[in-house]
């Protein structure tokens, strides 16, 4: 997983330099920060699941939104 992680990275450093080019490289840097919290999310439903672990209501909302 963490070579599937960091080649997405990559990936958007590679998009970042191509932004900023036209002086957009903000944008790169907002979808790899919300990227990373797609993967905190996705992480904590594993471990969910691994525990076999019902979350409460407020807990998946949370996560979840």
């Amino acid at each position: 997983m963490k070579i599937c992680y960091h080649s997405v990275l990559d990936n958007f450093n590679e998009f970042e330099q191509d932004l900023a080019k036209e002086g957009r490289s903000r944008c790169a840097q907002l979808a790899v920060e919300e990227w990373k919290a797609i993967c905190r999310y996705y992480l904590q439903e594993a471990s969910w699941l691994n525990k076999k672990c019902v979350p409460t209501y407020v807990e998946y909302i949370r996560i979840s939104c």
